[in-house]
């Protein structure tokens, strides 16, 4: 059995390492990228409410964890992780409107929001950048507070250990 090599004339136009060289920017209505816009805005708005929600809900569990009462840490921890599924739907819901947005705008493929900042239209170009920028303030927040917490679970934890070890110890 021999292997040939395929020129480029022969391979299929779908591949998607030629897809790129392929794309084309189509003709688009100005409505149209209006359209994807004002979409994607919304998304951004959206995700940002649920990233200050999840601020919230992990500050509720760093002051929980601080106080050393267990009772509503699971609570809490539930919370957390219905505010990430949302933040999960949201995430897939922007990506589905940014491929939009490329293939109107010329963009690569899952282009990130800075491409289509700089790709931009006035006036969407400086409402992007604020949301792109709230949306940086706002992960690098909830990086601290998760830190935080991991600091204060790990601490709960060793303390809980140090105690099974010496009541073992007693017995």
């Amino acid at each position: 059995m021999t292997i040939r090599v395929i020129s480029r004339s022969e391979r299929h136009p779908t591949c998607r390492y030629l897809k790129s060289e392929l794309r084309r920017p189509r003709p688009v209505s100005a409505p149209e990228v209006m359209n994807g816009m004002t979409a994607l805005s919304h998304t951004l708005l959206r995700e940002r409410r649920l990233l200050e929600l999840l601020t919230y809900r992990l500050e509720t569990q760093h002051h929980l964890l601080a106080s050393g009462q267990p009772r509503f840490i699971s609570l809490a921890a539930r919370e957390i992780e219905d505010v990430l599924d949302e933040l999960g739907h949201t995430e897939l819901e922007r990506a589905v409107q940014v491929s939009g947005l490329a293939e109107r705008l010329g963009l690569p493929d899952e282009p990130s929001l800075s491409e289509i900042v700089e790709q931009a239209p006035a006036p969407w170009r400086d409402i992007l950048a604020e949301h792109r920028d709230a949306l940086r303030v706002a992960a690098d927040e909830v990086d601290e507070l998760t830190a935080a917490n991991r600091a204060l679970l790990e601490a709960a934890y060793l303390a809980s250990a140090a105690l099974v070890a010496s009541a073992e110890g007693t017995l």
